[in-house]
């Protein structure tokens, strides 16, 4: 997600974090049009906004954004977008009790940083996310 929409989530303004986001998609629809890709800045707003539906429990149409975003960072090879999108599909699965697509979708993202080329740093993300995502798999068995 882009920077400013991770702050406001980070600070608990959902209601400005899905503007933000759904304005940047109204903007990336004019450019869209022009030249018949989205750019990758409509995956992060689809992952962005994925994520403020995810806290308001709106999980249908959460997963629709999710599932936005990696259908639009998927041509473009965007690693790190792409493992932010797999990262809100695994919990909006998880919280629609839809565990082995979580598994699934966390099982995605892992593979995706096992490239050589990724870079450590994003390779250790991906690590510390795996554990969260095994805690929440965990805790939700119970």
């Amino acid at each position: 997600m882009d920077s400013l929409g991770k702050i406001l989530l980070e600070l608990g303004e959902l209601r400005q974090a899905g503007e933000l986001h759904q304005q940047i998609l109204t903007l990336a629809e004019k450019q869209t049009l022009q030249t018949g890709q989205p750019p990758p800045g409509v995956g992060v707003a689809h992952c962005g906004l994925a994520v403020v539906l995810y806290e308001r429990n709106d999980l249908k149409t959460a997963l629709i954004h999710a599932e936005k975003g990696i259908e639009i960072f998927k041509p473009w090879g965007i690693t790190e977008h792409l493992l932010d999108s797999y990262d809100v599909l695994a919990r909006i699965k998880l919280a629609q009790g839809d565990v082995s697509g979580a598994l699934s979708m966390a099982q995605t993202a892992v593979s995706l940083v096992q490239e050589p080329q990724v870079p450590d740093w994003l390779q250790a993300m991906t690590v510390a996310r795996k554990a969260a995502w095994k805690y929440l798999l965990h805790s939700n068995q119970r």
